[in-house]
């Protein structure tokens, strides 16, 4: 009778823990590798500004998280951990709307007057024609073509 309840605690004590697992993992994470505070935040977001003005990482298409921390310099985690929860943003977000402030500019300038839209999308960073034209109708509700004519119209005018 012994080894029966015992068994069956076992049993029960380890379908706990297994269905639990994720959320024990988790909260072991948060308490170890989240924590960083408000004035190493604030010098990070400082850090993150000047290498986007300065080298404009962003208009590499192949870039990634691992590669924008090392330019800052800080660890993949600590840069995820910044932009997910002192931004409110993750890295693909973060990087798209740079993408797209800079096609907004070219759009406005004569300079790109001759590139197509797929080839300011290209300047910007962005690998696919699809993914530039979700992401830009997303940022400003408005596709690259409707956006590019208002700018074409004034010049012409």
């Amino acid at each position: 009778m012994g080894i029966i309840l015992t068994s069956l605690f076992l049993a029960i004590l380890g379908g706990v823990f297994y269905f639990n697992r994720k959320k024990l993992w988790k909260s072991r994470f948060v308490k170890h590798h989240t924590v960083f505070d408000e004035k190493e935040a604030k010098k990070l977001i400082a850090s993150l500004d000047e290498v986007k003005q300065t080298q404009q990482p962003f208009l590499d298409e192949d870039l990634i998280l691992l590669q924008l921390a090392a330019l800052l310099p800080t660890s993949q985690k600590k840069l995820s951990i910044l932009l997910n929860k002192h931004l409110n943003t993750n890295f693909y977000d973060y990087i798209n709307g740079y993408r797209i402030a800079e096609a907004k500019l070219m759009f406005q300038h004569k300079t790109y007057n001759a590139y197509s839209i797929e080839g300011i999308s290209e300047e910007c960073g962005f690998k696919s024609k699809s993914s530039f034209y979700r992401v830009f109708k997303k940022e400003t509700g408005q596709s690259p073509g409707t956006y590019r004519k208002k700018f074409l119209e004034k010049k012409v005018s």
